[in-house]
């Protein structure tokens, strides 16, 4: 092939690109560019949203726990409730103390001697006819004298308790005809005594009326 006939060619070889407006020059360059695109926003992407999503996990981790916590926070309040509802009802046993005399005033009944069973009890209330809830006994007391004073004692729980006394002279278990009470006016003397944490003292009677 002759020399001019080769350029001929050559040169017609290297129009065939610049009639689609290309070049092999801007060709290669442009992949390699739209490759290292791609792999910059595939590198950007997958950095960024694993970030993301750790980030996302770990806050979620502590809002998990902070949960627990508050839980537990809220067990110890009920706790606390628990402590402030627990039952602190005092089941110490306290003593009413007192001391029961006869009236000089009052003369026993002919068939009295006297000598009998002093009785101390607790009731319902003071409303009247009383109602007895517990009544402890002094058998063979010697009222005979009037200077005669008998201390006695009655057990009980903290609270309001309504006192009384009564003398059984004919010891049969009743108040009846012969029996000595005692009288607040024209009522029986009934005591309204408030135990908190202590024995109370000085609840006294005396007996002055003869029934």
């Amino acid at each position: 092939m002759s020399h001019r006939l080769r350029n001929s060619l050559l040169s017609r070889l290297l129009l065939v690109p610049s009639l689609f407006g290309l070049s092999t020059a801007s060709c290669v360059g442009d992949d390699v560019g739209v490759m290292t695109d791609a792999t910059s926003e595939t590198t950007t992407d997958t950095t960024g949203e694993g970030t993301t999503g750790e980030t996302d996990e770990t806050t979620g981790g502590t809002e998990g726990t902070e949960g627990t916590e508050g839980t537990e926070g809220t067990e110890g309040t009920e706790g606390t409730d628990g402590t402030d509802g627990t039952d602190t009802s005092d089941t110490t046993t306290y003593f009413i103390r007192g001391a029961i005399t006869r009236s000089d005033r009052l003369q026993l009944p002919e068939a009295s001697d006297g000598v009998g069973t002093l009785n101390v009890g607790v009731v319902e209330s003071c409303v009247l006819p009383p109602v007895p809830l517990g009544w402890t006994g002094l058998l063979d007391t010697d009222l005979s004298d009037p200077a005669t004073e008998v201390p006695y004692l009655y057990p009980v729980k903290s609270g309001t308790h309504y006192v009384m006394t009564y003398f059984d002279d004919n010891e049969n278990d009743l108040w009846d005809a012969g029996d000595l009470a005692s009288l607040d006016g024209t009522k029986l003397d009934c005591r309204e005594v408030v135990v908190t944490d202590a024995d109370v003292e000085g609840v006294d009677f005396e007996l002055n009326f003869a029934i």
